[in-house]
């Protein structure tokens, strides 16, 4: 399938580690289970022409809505539960048609390389402490020798260096980081939830944010198109019956 910035797409079967990285939290509540899936999204998508496209509805599919002012990624499991999030980077197709995804403000682009030395990051840093239970603890204390171990624990201190040269300094990796800890994920789960069904617990609902969420009631099911209807900003108001 060719890649169109004109319309939706959510086709792809999802690799193994992007499943688990879903499956693994179950539903997800915390900006902490947030950030792998958007490395590892983009990480896919960057290898998007090697990617299956599922025609069977039942199989889980995932991709990117990418529309006019909508950059979301999706996750879609059957009929029963559609999962979507802001995607904090700024996609664009290069000359080869394959996408490419950029931090807006320091402008670095999220190769092979620099998904590398994030994730390292995200694995070692002092600077940023993920906690399960107390959710993210922001600090900049270290960042420079975090981000250059993380690279050394790759193998790639060199290709820091060299981005560091064209980058001119370590703002732009902050720029980068910080994105990734402060972006506003617009979680937005629809659920068809027989097994929770009660009187407080709709059989259809959406549920709006990770923290603090609010749950609201659908009178039936609704289809990923549907769904995704809901999400295009094309000058109507949606109403939710």
């Amino acid at each position: 399938m060719e890649l169109s910035m004109d319309r939706c797409i959510f086709e792809y079967k999802p690799t193994k580690t992007l499943s688990s990285l879903f499956e693994r939290g179950g539903i997800i509540k915390r900006k902490t289970q947030i950030i792998p899936l958007v490395i590892e999204i983009v990480e896919t998508l960057l290898n998007a022409k090697d990617l299956k496209i599922v025609t069977n509805s039942k199989e889980p599919k995932f991709g990117l809505i990418h529309k006019k002012r909508i950059n979301r990624f999706i996750y879609i499991v059957g009929q029963d539960r559609f999962i979507t999030f802001h995607n904090p980077f700024k996609v664009e197709f290069n000359p080869n048609g394959n996408l490419v995804f950029t931090e807006p403000k320091s402008e670095i682009q999220l190769n092979a390389v620099n998904i590398t030395i994030v994730k390292n990051f995200f694995k070692i840093s002092k600077a940023v402490i993920a906690d399960e239970k107390n959710g993210l603890n922001k600090g900049i204390m270290n960042f420079e020798d975090d981000i250059y171990n993380a690279a050394d624990a790759a193998g790639l201190s060199d290709e820091l260096s060299s981005s560091l040269d064209s980058n001119k300094n370590l703002k732009d990796w902050w720029y980068l980081i910080y994105r990734l800890l402060c972006f506003e994920p617009g979680y937005i789960r629809y659920d068809f939830d027989e097994k929770n069904c009660s009187e407080h617990h709709p059989l259809n609902h959406l549920d709006v944010n990770i923290e603090n969420s609010i749950k609201l009631g659908l009178d039936g099911r609704i289809t990923n198109e549907e769904f995704i209807n809901i999400l295009l900003t094309n000058g109507e108001v949606k109403y939710l019956r």
